[in-house]
């Protein structure tokens, strides 16, 4: 697919952007790929909770256009806040960001606001998540099932960097394990495919591609 801005596969026994639009990927801490713990790959990434995290130069530029942000994560800490992605480049960034709650709920926010706290997870468990815009409304699906829906036409012009599993702080790094962490731009993977707004969606059922 085209429209593939960014893929970490996190196979290969390295932290390798598939999609080949990153000029530099650096890693915190020791973060390292490991086959403890996988869902369709042979490795994934494993996070120790203790400042590892990826960290890209820039993102994608999303602008108004559709976008969709995706992975598959297993956390270990119910009980402390885990990042799993931050678009900010600053506190002054008026970009999103998708974290676990220190109370076990899902949080959206942009900037400094949170949007949508709820849908309850587990430790020990493999989710998919997706936040997806389309035709200008922009939904988060947790294993295929809306749980957050809102108009959205914001143009998120920031292009600055992309923390994988961290804050842009450097704080609330994610304990647990990360698979296949994509972005589309311009193009809204499941919605787009099938050309409607939907309060579902099928998940991949086999390591990303495109």
């Amino acid at each position: 697919v085209t429209n593939t801005a960014l893929r970490l596969p996190f196979t290969d026994a390295g932290i390798i952007d598939k999609a080949q639009s990153r000029k530099k990927v650096h890693l915190g801490a020791d973060t390292k790929c490991s086959n403890a713990v996988t869902k369709f790959s042979s490795t994934s990434i494993k996070y120790d909770g203790s400042n590892d995290y990826i960290q890209l130069d820039e993102h994608p530029h999303f602008g108004t256009q559709d976008f969709t942000i995706e992975c598959w994560f297993y956390a270990l800490n119910a009980n402390d806040w885990n990042f799993i992605f931050d678009t900010r480049g600053s506190g002054s960034s008026s970009s999103p960001w998708l974290l676990l709650t220190n109370g076990g709920q899902f949080q959206v926010g942009v900037g400094g606001s949170a949007l949508y706290t709820g849908t309850s997870w587990s430790n020990n468990t493999w989710y998919h998540v997706a936040l997806e815009r389309y035709s200008g409304t922009w939904k988060l699906f947790v294993d295929g099932t809306q749980v957050y829906s809102a108009a959205n036409t914001t143009d998120f012009n920031d292009t600055d960097v992309i923390y994988v599993a961290n804050r842009f702080s450097d704080t609330d790094p994610l304990e647990g394990y990360m698979e296949d962490f994509r972005i589309t731009t311009g193009f809204a993977r499941y919605q787009g495919a099938v050309g409607s707004q939907q309060s579902s969606i099928t998940i991949p059922t086999a390591a990303l591609k495109g």
